[in-house]
């Protein structure tokens, strides 16, 4: 079977591309680019929650 998506590579591929910039940064310089990179989670409103 073919794969379209492998998320295990693609976790892979980053982590090392992360890593190649990170150790390049200060602790701060990391922090600062991980607030500006990073996705803000959703806020569900409460009573849309479906329930099981």
């Amino acid at each position: 079977m073919k794969k379209t998506f492998d998320a295990v590579e693609f976790q892979r591929k980053r982590r090392a591309e992360l890593s190649r910039k990170f150790e390049k940064m200060t602790p701060k310089e990391i922090i600062e680019y991980l607030k500006k990179h990073s996705v803000q989670s959703r806020k569900v409103p409460k009573g849309a929650r479906h329930s099981a």
